[in-house]
């Protein structure tokens, strides 16, 4: 293919620069050299026109690929978030249930006379406001409310009060 356009450029030149055909083994004229190397060219078009195409297909399919890879990672890190706070949640409430425990044996070693107290789980309500009027806390005679703590209960479904009565001489 070289060689036919070699000759062509040949060719070319030679018709500018005088009369006289320029022949080649795989043409017999200018002309036909000339045409030889339009169809060359209109092949090398072609195929290159059907490689771009194969290509654009694949740079299409890579980016889906990827555009489903990173949706699946979002949904992935959206999960991992949801999970993390959930745990995240679960500490807490352990570390505040920890802590309440921790104040009631510092309280009871200090001789003030504390009594831990709660109310009975029932419903939260779906977290409404309304459903804290269920619970009572109440200190008796000659007692103060020291601390008072909403814990969850019944697998996370209800919620209780923990609370301290102190009585001081």
């Amino acid at each position: 293919m070289k060689g036919i356009l070699y000759l062509l450029l040949i060719s070319l030149l030679g018709l500018i620069k005088s009369s006289k055909p320029v022949k080649s083994p795989d043409c017999s004229t200018a002309i036909e050299c000339y045409a030889k190397a339009i169809d060359l060219l209109n092949t090398a078009r072609k195929e290159y026109y059907d490689a771009k195409d194969k290509l654009n297909q694949v740079v299409e399919t890579l980016q889906k690929y990827t555009d489903d890879k990173i949706a699946e990672d979002r949904a992935r890190l959206s999960q991992l978030e949801q999970n993390f706070a959930n745990l995240n949640s679960k500490v807490d409430s352990n570390h505040q249930s920890v802590n309440s425990r921790v104040d009631d044996l510092n309280w009871r070693t200090h001789n003030h006379n504390c009594r831990g107290v709660s109310t009975g789980c029932a419903e939260d309500g779906g977290g409404n406001a309304v459903f804290l009027d269920r619970h009572t806390i109440a200190c008796g005679a000659n007692e103060m409310l020291k601390h008072f703590q909403l814990v969850r209960c019944d697998n996370g479904r209800g919620i209780y009060y923990s609370y301290y009565c102190c009585s001081f001489p």
